[in-house]
C-alpha cells in the first residue's frame, strides 16, 4: 500500500470528527442527491497514484491531496479543467471559479496564509506559485478553455504532514465549497458580523470507540453548555452571549464585552489535565489563527476543580508566555460557574 493510500485511509477515519466528515451529505443536499456516492470523502485510485480529490469532485470545487514532489504534500482546494467522461464541457466551470473568487475577495482572512498553485495539466508546466491574489479574468478565460490546474492550500513534507491539519484546513474551507457549488448569495465577509446572539447546540469534537459513547458525550455537552449560557446571559446579558456563525472559529460559547471577545470552551471529561491539553490547542487555534479577532480572554469550563498542579500550570502559561487562559469550574447541581 502507497503513503498516499494510506494517508487517505487515516483521513476517512478521521473524518468522522469533523465537519468535512458530513462532506457527501452535504453534496447530496446541495446536487439534489437521492443517494450519497460513499460515506467517505476519498477514493484512492492506483491509476491515479500521485493525487486524490474527494469522492464526486471531479468537475466540482475539490477537496484535493496530492503530491507537488516526492517529498512534499499539497492539501487544499483546486480546479482540473482537463476533460474527461465527467468533466466534458469546461464553461460549467466558469460560474464556479466566479464564485469563488468573490469569496476570497470576501474571506480575505481564510486564505491569508495559503498558497496558491497553477499548471497546464497537458504538459505540467507550473506557470505560478505563491500567495493567493485576485482571481482574474485571464484566469477564468484559461480555466475555460485549456486543461488547466488551480490550486489553494499548504504544502508540507510528507514525514511531517498529520491527518488533523489537513482535517483542520479542510474544516475552514468547507464554507468555500458550499458557496461555490450552491446558489446562496454571499451576504457577510470573514471579517464582518461573524457574532450570532443566542444558544447554539453543538456536539463535542471527542474521539469515542462506540457510537453509543459518542452520543452520551454529545449529549452530556450539550447540558453544560446550555447551563454554561445560561449563567453567562445573567452576567453580561442575552445579546452579548452567542457563537460565531459558519464563517468564524467553532467556538461553544462566546461573550462580546467591550471590542474584544472572551471564548468558552467546555469539556466533559473528569480527568483535569486530558481536559486542559485538549481545549488548550482548541482555544489557541480559535484565538490565534490567522482570522478576524483573538480573544481577550480564553476560558476552559468543566465540572473538576482545580488541583494544584493545574492552577501552577495555568498561572505559569499566563505569566511566562502571556496567555490569557483560565479554568472555571461549573457546579451542575446549582449551574453557577466558579473561579
Amino acid at each position: 500500500m502507497s503513503f498516499l493510500e494510506k494517508f487517505v485511509n487515516k483521513i476517512n477515519e478521521s473524518a468522522k470528527h469533523y465537519k468535512i466528515g458530513q462532506l457527501q451529505e452535504i453534496r447530496r443536499e446541495l446536487k439534489k442527491k437521492r443517494r450519497l456516492p460513499s460515506s467517505n470523502i476519498f477514493r484512492y485510485d492506483p491509476d491515479h497514484s500521485d493525487y486524490v480529490f474527494h469522492w464526486g469532485g471531479r468537475a466540482e470545487l475539490q477537496f484535493n491531496i496530492g503530491f507537488s514532489d516526492k517529498d512534499t504534500l499539497r492539501y487544499g482546494i483546486a480546479f482540473n479543467s482537463k476533460k474527461d467522461h465527467t468533466l466534458t464541457d469546461r464553461s460549467s466551470l466558469d460560474l464556479k471559479i466566479r464564485r469563488l473568487k468573490e469569496y476570497i475577495h470576501n474571506h480575505p482572512s481564510n486564505f491569508r496564509d495559503l498558497k496558491f498553485l497553477r499548471y497546464y495539466e497537458d504538459t505540467g508546466k507550473n506557470v505560478h506559485q505563491g500567495k493567493v491574489g485576485v482571481i482574474t479574468e485571464k484566469m477564468i478565460g484559461d480555466l475555460t478553455s485549456c486543461d488547466m490546474f488551480y490550486f489553494w492550500g499548504r504544502f508540507e513534507r510528507r514525514d511531517k504532514i498529520r491527518p488533523e491539519d489537513v482535517l483542520r484546513l479542510f474544516d475552514r474551507l468547507l464554507p468555500a465549497y458550499e458557496y461555490v457549488e450552491g446558489d446562496a448569495n454571499l451576504s457577510r465577509r470573514q471579517d464582518e458580523n461573524l457574532f450570532e446572539p443566542g444558544f447554539k447546540p453543538g456536539a463535542e469534537q471527542m474521539v469515542a470507540h462506540r457510537k453509543s459513547e459518542v452520543k452520551e458525550i454529545n449529549l452530556r455537552h450539550q447540558s453544560l453548555a446550555e447551563k454554561v449560557y445560561s449563567e453567562l446571559k445573567k452576567k453580561y446579558g442575552q445579546n452579548n452571549v452567542g457563537y460565531y456563525n459558519k464563517y468564524g472559529p467553532p467556538v461553544d460559547i462566546v461573550v462580546r464585552e467591550g471590542k474584544t471577545p472572551i471564548y468558552y470552551e467546555i469539556k466533559t471529561g473528569s480527568d483535569i489535565k486530558a481536559c486542559i491539553r485538549e481545549a488548550l490547542g482548541q482555544l489557541l487555534e480559535y484565538s490565534y489563527w490567522p482570522g478576524p479577532e483573538e480573544a481577550e480572554r480564553l476560558i476552559i469550563v468543566t465540572t473538576n476543580k482545580l488541583d494544584r498542579q493545574a492552577w501552577q500550570y495555568l498561572k505559569t502559561l499566563r505569566k511566562r508566555f502571556n496567555l490569557p487562559v483560565y479554568h472555571q469550574t461549573l457546579n451542575e447541581k446549582s449551574g453557577i460557574l466558579e473561579e
